[in-house]
């Protein structure tokens, strides 16, 4: 006599469950990987955008650069909520009416706070007599 089933084995049901349960861990084990590349990929627009944003204040000056960059000061922090990060500007006449400048800015990364992580960004400047 043939039964006809129209429904899963215990057998089968554990298996799946067994996989299931495989598959679950396989992304908790990935997911401190993904939230760790999150937060340095976050760190790191925010610190080129401050360096922007040093460049821009260094640009606004372009009757004289140097005395730009002297109003600027050569480094700093900033504000709130930024407070962790810091920047130091480069500013160099290279030829006769041409400027360059270079803006870092670094940060702290872990608890003992023993490491650094910095952006460059360097940017030229054609001052008209």
């Amino acid at each position: 006599m043939l039964r006809s089933s129209k429904g899963f084995t215990i057998l089968e049901v554990m298996i799946a469950l067994v996989l299931l349960a495989f598959g679950i861990l396989a992304l908790l084990r990935v997911m401190p990987v993904s939230l760790q590349a999150s937060k340095r990929a976050e760190e790191t627009t925010i610190a080129t955008l401050l360096a922007q944003q040093q460049l821009e204040k260094w640009r606004a000056c372009d009757k004289d650069p140097d005395a730009g960059a002297t109003s600027l000061g050569s480094n700093g922090s900033f504000p709130a909520p930024y407070d962790k990060y810091e920047w130091s500007i480069v500013t160099t006449n290279i030829v006769t009416d041409v400027w360059v400048s270079s803006v870092n800015v670094w940060w702290p990364v872990g608890k003992p706070r023993e490491e650094q992580r910095v952006v460059n960004l360097t940017t030229y400047m054609f001052v008209f007599p």
